[in-house]
């Protein structure tokens, strides 16, 4: 792989433009709705077991 070192205008305003989308992390949470819901029992049972709601086994 060969660099030359050279950017155009528009090479130079596609690396400024983001990564992702506004809406990127959302539709990722929707289509991974089982992980988002195990993560989020698991930290809701972690700080109900802190706060002392709830005894942890």
């Amino acid at each position: 792989m060969e660099f030359t070192g050279k950017l155009t205008e528009e090479d130079l305003g596609e690396v400024q433009r983001p990564g992702r989308s506004k809406m990127y992390w959302l539709k990722a949470l929707a289509r991974n709705w089982y992980a988002t819901a195990l993560v989020l029992v698991a930290i809701w049972g972690t700080i109900a077991g802190l706060v002392g709601h709830n005894k942890v086994n």
